[in-house]
């Protein structure tokens, strides 16, 4: 392999690193859509026996208030995930630009790859939140 060869498979390298993790968040965006289309069909059913006046009024209220903060921390899960893979998609653009161009400030890249990796905590803490005070609706 000459030079431009192994220079052109690092570039390579260097700019699909980000799509890994855009690919991680996905999956974990696609778990937590999941459970929050479960959570939000148990806030459907309970509005419905409130309606039909099956069940204690009190009772059927108190589940729903759980379910509603629930389905809160994980649409900002969500909402964080999906804002993750923007910054990582951002950060393969930006690295592609750089280093077919130039002219792109590294720290704009950095910037923004560790803007997503925060992201990406703070959903966990959402998502740990979550599934912390689940038992709360049984």
């Amino acid at each position: 392999m000459d030079a431009v060869s192994a220079d052109l498979a690092g570039d390579f390298r260097t700019i699909i690193a980000p799509f890994a993790l855009i690919t991680s968040c996905a999956t974990l965006a696609w778990g937590l859509q999941s459970r929050y289309s479960r959570v939000v069909d148990a806030i459907r059913t309970l509005a419905r026996e409130l309606q039909e006046g099956e069940g204690e009024a009190t009772i059927v209220r108190d589940e729903m208030r759980v379910l509603v903060r629930r389905t809160r921390w994980m649409r900002n899960g969500l909402v964080g995930y999906y804002s993750a893979m923007m910054a990582f998609l951002g950060t393969a653009v930006l690295l592609t630009l750089a280093v077919w161009r130039g002219g792109v400030p590294a720290w704009t890249i950095v910037a923004l790859f560790i803007g997503g990796l925060l992201v990406v905590c703070w959903t966990l803490v959402q998502v740990i939140v979550d599934t912390t005070r689940s038992f709360e609706a049984v």
